[in-house]
């Protein structure tokens, strides 16, 4: 009986996560509909399973590539929906959108072209068809993830870790609002986090299992997404810092070591000998060289990594493979999905430049040749993942006290970016503007910041590291803020290591992930938002669990010397303040920022600043308005971003032209960034119309809106309604 008490006690964390996960993610669930997600309700995920059935009848497997992200998981989890749902193709009422046909023809020498007037929807099945796709992935990272997440991390970290984690990890506003929309994202967080776990796991208990789960974590994390071909740059760096800080000396890995696979150690040996022999006739001391260099790689820890990588990445691609299939016909799927995703490609070509072999690997048009490339890929992908960590310990190790001044170099420009950002938003933006951050960094489509472009190069980079990182910073909870800063500036001044469980390599690792993300995206030109960077938010709750414990070590110690009868110097009682702390803070921010979880912003950022878009929320409050109103269903409506037309009962215009001899309108919705990147265009054959841009942008019609809403109480993340026949 006590052993079970102490079992639930145990785990009572993660019910607590678990229920705040599930319970506001249910919350308002089916009243949204973000800006991209019709991509894959009306298409996509049907569209994998056509692939499949075509697959098997005709060995036709090509549509299972659905997308080039590739989404997959989405497809796999929103799919098992399909059967039970109204179907997603009968949604849209083309039947009475015949009934508002029109011709047009803008000039004599141009075509006649029949046009839909209006997109309409059977606003019936919005709702069922949106719990559908949306309830599986939701339930499946609250009751399936969640728990993988707190088993690994007990494994890697201990149980006090895995608990603070997971609460972090289970009331984060973010990754509810990302589980509640079938979106690549919305899978790539947990099963990237869950494949980074389980990595941590074999590094500290080296059984065989968690290279199996590694693997398997690893190619569900690539059919959600190519991004997740970061995980094989991530897994060598932990294996680096583990070694650098582990303090196990190599006699004593090879004692503890669980992963005995003694044939290849033989069967390597054996190479190198036989090497060495014939080496040896022609020069001894080159022999010698040659025999002491591949001794790093039989050392019993850099061999565990190499066969651990080998095998994870093997099985990865397998997965990849078999559950989408169309890279059996068509190859260069493979390459795009994994060794040459968008993610690993520049290093891939960076050699091809050194080398001056482009010509051999890629076509004049710009296609490469994919048997050639498949090769040359993966001989780059195995020399820098597999053999050149080795060395980099080796190396390392030797120079342990300059690669920690790098190490602690890198923390304090990631106390400086945090720093900055804050003084930055305080100040009234004083270092660089935030208005419109994506929309004023973006010149032609690209990413290249045109607004520091007369900076000197050192600080526009700097200028535009800081841009990809507000929308990061200012969505972590205040609580992870404040223990990461803590935690880098004990990090700098050695103060971690006299905590037995420090974890330091784990704490490095995880302060150096933004940097390849948002260095990464500049050199992509691409804008780091919230969704791009949701893989660092499991990696936060991590650092702010090890980190929390440290600060509590030292807390404990500080009020045990100056008031030594003081109620709290038990490590428990600090243990229990923490954990309610989070909980009660982080319940307090979910209820705030409810329904619009994913627009979460902390409240270090001013309320007159937006760094985030309403990325669909506040469609669902625009249409119930319009819907209550008299007449509704032979309403006109123009607006600046889909998404209000499936709930609405009346008539949509989802066009930028809006032809004014057709058909009136009745009312404008406009949203922030709709009123940024998408202007109406008034076309009538009458030349003095009432209606033009110079009106859209009217203060009279702008700034008198009929309804409105603020997304998170921020007046520049808004939705508008404005009676355009009728202003205020």
């Amino acid at each position: 009986m006590k052993n079970t008490k102490n079992k639930l006690k145990k785990i009572i964390p993660l019910l607590i996560a678990i229920t705040f996960f599930t319970s506001f993610g249910l919350y308002h669930i089916t009243k949204f509909e973000t800006i991209d997600e019709h991509f894959w309700k009306y298409d996509r995920v049907k569209g994998y399973y056509t692939g499949i059935k075509e697959g098997f009848q005709e060995n036709n497997w090509k549509k299972t590539r659905i997308n080039d992200k590739p989404g997959v998981t989405v497809a796999l989890l929103s799919g098992m929906s399909l059967p039970f749902i109204p179907d997603p193709h009968l949604h849209r009422d083309y039947e009475r959108e015949s009934q508002y046909i029109f011709s047009t023809q803008k000039s004599p020498d141009d075509k006649i072209k029949n046009r839909n007037m209006y997109v309409l929807y059977n606003t019936e099945q919005t709702e069922k068809i949106n719990l559908g796709f949306r309830l599986p992935i939701l339930l499946f990272n609250a009751l399936i993830m969640l728990p993988i997440f707190f088993w690994l991390l007990k494994k890697s970290l201990g149980l006090k870790v895995a608990s603070i984690a997971i609460l972090l990890i289970g009331l984060n506003p973010i990754l509810i609002g990302m589980s509640q929309i079938p979106n690549p994202d919305s899978l790539l967080w947990s099963f990237s986090a869950a494949a980074i776990f389980s990595f941590f796991a074999l590094l500290k208990t080296e059984q065989k299992k968690f290279i199996v789960l590694t693997g398997i974590f690893t190619g569900f994390s690539l059919l959600s997404k190519y991004t997740a071909n970061l995980l094989f740059i991530f897994y060598p760096i932990i294996f680096i810092f583990y070694q650098i800080f582990e303090n196990k000396s190599e006699k004593e890995s090879q004692k503890e070591t669980k992963i005995q696979l003694p044939f290849v150690k033989k069967y390597l040996q054996i190479i190198i000998n036989f090497t060495c022999k014939i080496i040896s006739k022609i020069n001894k001391t080159l022999s010698n060289k040659f025999k002491n260099f591949f001794s790093i790689f039989t050392k019993n820890s850099n061999l565990n990594y190499i066969i651990s990588f080998t095998l994870i990445a093997f099985i990865s691609w397998i997965i990849f493979s078999i559950l989408m299939p169309a890279v059996i016909q068509t190859p260069k799927h493979f390459l795009y999905g994994t060794i040459y995703s968008p993610v690993l490609a520049p290093l891939t070509d960076i050699f091809i430049d050194i080398l001056h072999i482009k010509k051999y690997l890629i076509l004049s048009k710009g296609k490469y040749l994919t048997f050639r490339m498949a090769i040359f890929s993966f001989t780059i992908f195995t020399f820098l993942f597999i053999f050149l960590p080795p060395l980099f310990t080796n190396l390392f190790k030797q120079f342990k006290k300059t690669f920690s001044v790098i190490l602690k170099t890198i923390t304090v420009i990631l106390i400086l970016v945090f720093a900055i950002s804050f003084l930055n938003a305080w100040t009234n933006a004083s270092v660089f503007s935030l208005d419109n951050l994506k929309e004023v960094s973006r010149e032609k489509g690209k990413v290249n910041f045109p607004q520091f472009e007369n900076d000197a190069l050192p600080i526009f980079y700097a200028k535009a590291l800081l841009v990809q990182a507000q929308n990061f910073i200012f969505s972590l909870h205040p609580i992870v803020i404040i223990v990461t800063l803590i935690t880098s500036f004990l990090l700098i001044f050695n103060k971690t290591k006299n905590y037995k469980n420090s974890n330091e390599s784990i704490l490095y690792f995880i302060i150096l992930m933004p940097f390849i993300f948002f260095l990464g995206a500049l050199l992509s030109n691409v804008f780091v938002n919230v969704r791009y960077s949701v893989m660092l938010y499991p990696l936060f709750a991590v650092l702010t669990a090890i980190g929390s414990l440290i600060i509590l070590e030292k807390l404990k110690l500080f009020i045990s010397t100056k008031y030594h009868n003081s109620l709290f110097t038990k490590r428990k009682k600090l243990y229990s303040i923490l954990i309610i702390t989070i909980i009660f803070t982080h319940a307090i921010s979910l209820y705030k920022i409810k329904p619009f979880f994913f627009n979460y912003t902390n409240s270090l950022l001013p309320k007159k600043f937006v760094v985030t878009d309403a990325w669909g929320y506040g469609f669902y409050e625009a249409a119930q308005y319009l819907n209550s109103l008299p007449d509704a269903e032979n309403l006109v409506v123009w607006m600046d971003r889909s998404g209000v037309c499936q709930f609405f009962v009346g008539k949509c215009i989802a066009s930028r032209e809006i032809y004014f001899n057709h058909t009136d309108v009745d009312y404008l919705i406009l949203t922030r960034r709709g009123s940024i990147i998408k202007k109406p265009t008034p076309i009538t054959a009458e030349k003095n119309h009432w209606f033009t841009k110079t009106t859209y942008y009217s203060e009279k019609y702008f700034n008198t809106p009929e309804w409105e809403i603020f997304i998170d109480n921020r007046p520049k993340n808004f939705v508008k309604i404005i009676n355009v026949n009728n202003p205020n």
